[in-house]
């Protein structure tokens, strides 16, 4: 699996319509069902979680992130087709994969705003609540 093959795979989902913890493509999906969906597609994910709410909280989240055998990176050293773990307000409750190296990068993710699966350029509100950021195994 590369870089390019994530954001590939997760550029295929844009325009899915946002489901709470939708797993498939065309039907639905929400952050985390984007992330599942794309490793699933790619190379098999270990763990899949479905006991979240729309806000999960107690770090939840990133719990769940590596247990699905991403690995947290620094900030600084996030490249295309790594996981941004994003903060509203409160615990981290949002992730997205990053998809174009011009800086600042755009984002793909399940966007309930939107109602569906977007990719746009990472505003500096976004690049405010940038918190985390993750590598599929194998990257």
């Amino acid at each position: 699996m590369t870089p390019q093959d994530v954001v590939l795979s997760a550029r295929s989902c844009i325009g899915t319509r946002f489901r709470h913890q939708g797993r498939l493509k065309n039907d639905g999906l929400d952050c985390v069902g984007l992330l599942v969906w794309v490793a699933q597609t790619l190379n098999g994910l270990v763990h899949d979680c479905s006991d979240y709410d729309r806000r999960p909280s107690h770090g939840l989240l990133e719990k769940h992130l590596e247990l699905s055998g991403l690995r947290s990176i620094p900030i600084e050293d996030a490249k295309v087709g790594d996981v941004a773990l994003f903060r509203f307000d409160g615990p981290p409750q949002h992730v997205a994969i990053l998809a174009d190296a011009h800086h600042p990068f755009s984002m793909i993710h399940a966007y309930m705003p939107a109602r569906r699966v977007v990719e746009h350029r990472m505003d500096k509100i976004w690049q405010e609540r940038l918190i985390g950021a993750y590598r599929f195994p194998g990257i």
